[in-house]
């Protein structure tokens, strides 16, 4: 259950803040139940991202979940499909 409240939010922005580009916001994101918002990026112009719709996305989309690489896949008896559900 998420709290709510100002210091909840604070609570989150201090933590990204302190482990800012350390790969955690993705497992952040998927267990607070939020949604990506790129439409404000200045990294892409919004032209490039809408065409493969990569704006805006939620937490239950499948480009959320890291793809296992093909020569794993490959390799790997085991592995039958890409990340079964």
């Amino acid at each position: 259950m998420k709290p709510d409240g100002d210091v909840y939010k604070e609570i989150c922005v201090n933590k990204r803040i302190d482990i800012f580009e350390e790969g955690s916001r993705l497992f952040d994101i998927k267990r607070r139940n939020e949604s990506i918002d790129r439409s404000l990026s200045v990294n892409a112009p919004i032209a490039e991202l809408s065409y493969i719709n990569a704006v805006k996305y939620n937490e239950q989309d499948n480009r959320m979940i890291y793809q296992i690489p093909d020569a794993e896949i490959q390799n790997n008896p085991e592995i039958t499909v890409q990340n079964p559900q």
